[in-house]
């Protein structure tokens, strides 16, 4: 799409967001004896896949930049319920991103955004742009469904940090706003 896309515009760089859920830890007890992988191993595993999928934007991309924001999710956390202010800290995704930010640490090319929070922030072409995995909104199956809390949301998180555009993952879904 990219090599097809430059026949009309001039394309130096890409955003590969990496937003979480890459595994499935043992959140759930039963997820210990379902699992195909332990957390380890699937770690391992994504991390694989991550590593070729940038050296193959590296190779063939043509590009002069790389930008890659990373959120850790809900999925790949060391514990069962949910940590705030040390959620990274107990995340198999937030090391396994630092592992590979550490294979990719010689080539400037390649530009990494891990954060210790909930919040990632790149600017693309002169807009702010918020990646965010989205495990912390909830809705609890009200009438409007995810869209009432997740405006609220974002206008509390404008209020520290503005952002043009917002990308949150954790509900599978295509969601578009318009600001005005």
């Amino acid at each position: 799409l990219v090599h097809k896309e430059r026949h009309s515009s001039e394309i130096k760089q890409i955003c590969l967001w990496l937003g979480g859920d890459f595994i499935t830890g043992y959140i759930h007890e039963e997820l210990e004896e379902s699992n195909h992988l332990s957390p380890t191993q699937a770690t391992r595993f994504a991390k694989e896949k991550i590593i070729t999928a940038i050296k193959f934007y590296l190779e063939y991309g043509k590009f002069d930049r790389i930008i890659i924001p990373c959120n850790f999710g809900n999925h790949g956390r060391t514990n069962k319920k949910p940590r705030v202010s040390t959620g990274y800290k107990n995340s198999y995704e937030w090391m396994m991103y630092n592992d590979i930010a550490d294979y990719f640490s010689d080539n400037k090319k390649v530009q990494f955004i891990i954060p210790s929070g909930m919040f990632a922030y790149a600017d693309l072409m002169g807009y702010t742009i918020r990646f965010f995995h989205g495990d912390s909104i909830g809705y609890g199956g009200g009438i409007g469904g995810l869209t009432i809390p997740l405006i609220k949301a974002l206008q509390r998180y404008d209020q520290q940090q503005h952002a043009y555009y917002n990308f949150m993952g954790h509900f599978h879904q295509l969601w578009q706003a318009t600001k005005n």
